[in-house]
């Protein structure tokens, strides 16, 4: 038998009429042939009929199936029979498979619909889609190699640009109308792979990773979105992806997501150009190589979300609220997590430490006291054969990769924040400041994880001047500047 080749159509590339009903939210899909499966189970329930999927106006994902099945539907509802507090069931979630009026196949999986009965009796199913996948191979007619990896981004999304895109406009016979030129691309190559970054319009960013290889790494489509939000400083939530390995291609849409860009984003470097004054011109240099260490750093990371993001992501959530006590908390809490991950090495007692502390603890042990008070006591000396956040504070800084005022800022940060949560301060204005320092110090620590050096935004002082890392050299201010 021979076997059937899906032939893309419409979305690969997304033609930017769909695009622009993406962002719009008019987006909308008339859906001859639906088909909503439940998940394995031993009797799974399956439904079929025609409906539509579309972007709601809040810019979820959303679909209707209207279904010629006239089952009892409190055989099928899965929230009537859990008790407040279980954990729905993974039978309880559905798979859909749709093809459009386009023939386009499209695939969702793992979420919970809403059924209901129509007046005729008709069982209706409708919900919320977390994404929409459309895949299949080019036939191998086609000769294809390579891999790409591209992402719409919908919101005013400022890059580092060195590239300019010129638009030439020409009448009959020849003559030139007019030009225009604007800078609003930046292209770069980073670990092996080709990026070029293009501002479309002043709400339309695409990505694009390219490769001669036919495949990417392992959960390469996360760490690109990854360290796009460590250098602009802010999650960068894309709304179509498409993914093309070999002849294999993939394409998803999530919705109309629009990404927020924050009014002060505590990014590392400004996404302006900055002037290079060893030869006075304008670069970007130090942009592609924040985003290339961190991609490199990251990028052999065998689960889904590095860990880093983790903790880039709690500090931005911490600081997109108003209540500046979750910020510092979080961030003090944020560091304590990095050091254990990133340097878990640093900060531990010497042999000969660790030797006095197991000998106290067998004492201990010995001693004819109260049980509660040898366990407690017990329990504090082991604690010391652990190497301790303020350890590994101090050891870094002897490295030359933190500053000694950055480590006492965090002590002095985190024990208030933790303790005293919610209490007043004595003074907002210093606390803000404390505040500021320890972000740097933050920064300072992926800095050295990830291995960079170069150009850095301090937001701990006026101005936030653009300095150098690692500590201890000149100035950046004395040999670099930003273009504001």
């Amino acid at each position: 038998m021979k076997k059937q080749v899906t032939v893309f159509k419409s979305l690969f590339p997304p033609e930017s009429s769909e695009l622009e009903a993406i962002r719009t939210k008019a987006w909308e899909l008339s859906c001859p042939s639906m088909t909503l499966k439940k998940r394995p189970s031993s009797s799974p329930a399956t439904f079929s009929g025609s409906g539509l999927i579309r972007i709601s106006n809040n810019g979820e994902l959303t679909f209707r199936l209207f279904t010629s099945w006239q089952r009892n539907i409190g055989d099928l509802r899965w929230d009537d029979k859990l008790k407040a507090g279980e954990i729905v069931p993974e039978d309880a979630f559905y798979d859909l498979v749709a093809i459009d009026s386009q023939g386009r196949k499209w695939t969702a999986s793992r979420f919970l619909p809403s059924l209901t009965r129509s007046a005729s009796g008709k069982i209706i199913a409708e919900g919320k889609l977390f994404g929409l996948t459309y895949a299949g191979r080019f036939p191998r007619e086609m000769q294809l190699g390579g891999s790409r990896l591209s992402y719409w981004f919908f919101g005013n999304i400022k890059i580092p640009c060195n590239t300019v895109t010129k638009v030439t406009k020409f009448v009959g016979h020849g003559r030139q109308e007019s030009m225009s030129i604007e800078l609003n691309v930046w292209k770069f190559r980073s670990c092996g792979f080709d990026f070029l970054l293009v501002k479309e319009s002043d709400d339309l960013m695409k990505v694009e990773a390219s490769t001669t290889r036919n495949r990417f790494p392992k959960y390469f489509e996360e760490r690109v979105i990854e360290s796009l939000h460590f250098l602009l400083g802010y999650p960068v939530p894309w709304s179509v992806m498409n993914v093309k390995t070999g002849r294999s291609v993939r394409t998803v849409v999530v919705g109309c997501r629009t990404v927020t860009v924050p009014s002060q984003s505590r990014l590392p470097l400004p996404t302006d150009l900055i002037i290079d004054n060893r030869t006075g011109k304008l670069t970007v240099a130090h942009h592609r190589r924040l985003f290339d260490r961190f991609l490199k750093h990251t990028l052999s990371y065998p689960k889904r979300r590095h860990p880093l993001w983790g903790k880039l992501n709690a500090v931005y959530e911490a600081s997109a609220g108003t209540f500046i006590d979750a910020k510092a908390l979080t961030l003090t809490v944020a560091i304590e997590s990095l050091l254990e991950n990133e340097f878990s090495e640093l900060g531990k007692p010497s042999k000969r430490e660790q030797r006095d502390i197991r000998n106290a603890i067998a004492y201990m042990k010995e001693w004819n006291g109260p049980k509660r008070a040898k366990d407690r006591i017990g329990g504090s000396l082991s604690q010391l054969l652990r190497s301790r956040a303020l350890d590994k504070l101090r050891e870094l800084a002897t490295r030359g990769a933190i500053s000694e005022d950055e480590w006492k800022a965090w002590q002095a940060l985190r024990n208030p924040s933790t303790h005293l949560y919610q209490s007043p301060h004595d003074s907002t204005e210093s606390f803000i400041h404390l505040i500021e320092k320890v972000e740097v110090l933050f920064y300072h620590l992926i800095f050295y994880a990830i291995g960079y050096k170069g150009l850095y935004m301090d937001i701990s002082l006026p101005d936030w001047p653009i300095r150098l890392y690692p500590l201890g050299k000149a100035n950046a201010s004395e040999s670099s500047g930003s273009k504001h």
